[in-house]
C-alpha cells in the first residue's frame, strides 16, 4: 500500500534574532533587575495607597482624578515591560524607567 504524502495546511516557521544574544547578561538577569524590582515595589505600594481617594473622589464628583489614573497607568505599564524583562520575553535591553508606550 503505498502512503500519500499529506500537506499540512499550517507551516511554522522560527525566525531567531539577527542580533548577537548576550548569555552572559541573561545569566546575570536576576541580579541586574533587584534594584528595578526594589522602586518598581515603592511605586505599586504607593499606587495601592491611592485607593480611597480616588474612589471619593469618584463618589462625590463622578470623575476619576486624571494625574492619579496616569500614574496608575504608568506603573502598571513599566511593571509590565519589567516583568517581560525578568521572565526573558524581551531583548536584553534594561526596562527604562518611562511613562510612554
Amino acid at each position: 500500500m503505498a502512503q500519500e504524502q499529506t500537506s499540512y495546511p499550517v507551516q511554522l516557521s522560527v525566525d531567531y534574532p539577527d542580533r548577537n544574544l548576550n548569555r552572559l547578561t541573561t545569566f546575570f538577569r536576576i541580579i541586574v533587575i533587584i534594584p528595578i524590582l526594589v522602586i518598581l515595589m515603592a511605586l505599586s505600594g504607593a499606587a495601592e495607597l491611592l485607593f480611597l481617594a480616588p474612589l471619593l473622589m469618584i463618589l462625590f464628583t463622578g470623575r476619576y482624578p486624571r494625574g492619579m489614573f496616569d500614574f496608575v497607568v504608568g506603573t502598571m505599564r513599566w511593571f509590565t515591560r519589567v516583568q517581560a524583562y525578568a521572565f526573558l520575553l524581551t531583548t536584553d535591553e534594561y526596562p527604562p524607567f518611562r511613562m510612554g508606550p
